[in-house]
C-alpha cells in the first residue's frame, strides 16, 4: 500500500500541473478562478476517496484485485489525459 501511495504521489503532481496549464489556457478572467477551484476540488475529492476506499476494497476482494482496479483507473486516467492534450492542441 505504501509503494502504491508513493507511485500515486509521483504521478499526481505532474498531472495536477498539466491540468492547471490546460485550464489557464482555456479560461480567463473570473472563469479562471472558478475552473481552477473546481479542478482542485475534484482532485482533492478523488485523493480522499482513494484513501478511503482502497483499504476497504483490498480487505473485501484482496490486494491483487485492488491492484488491478488501481491499474485500470490509472490507465483510464492516462488515456483521458492523452485525449485532453490532443484536444488542447
Amino acid at each position: 500500500m505504501v509503494v502504491g501511495r508513493v507511485v500515486f504521489g509521483l504521478g499526481f503532481e505532474p498531472t495536477h500541473s498539466g491540468k492547471n496549464i490546460v485550464v489557464a489556457r482555456w479560461f480567463g478572467g473570473g472563469e479562471l478562478s472558478l475552473a481552477s477551484n473546481i479542478t482542485l476540488a475534484t482532485s482533492r475529492t478523488a485523493v480522499f476517496l482513494n484513501g478511503y476506499f482502497t483499504p476497504w476494497f483490498a480487505f473485501m476482494y484482496g490486494y491483487g484485485q485492488a491492484f488491478a482496479l488501481g491499474f485500470f483507473l490509472c490507465l483510464l486516467s492516462g488515456v483521458s489525459h492523452f485525449f485532453i492534450a490532443k484536444l488542447h492542441r
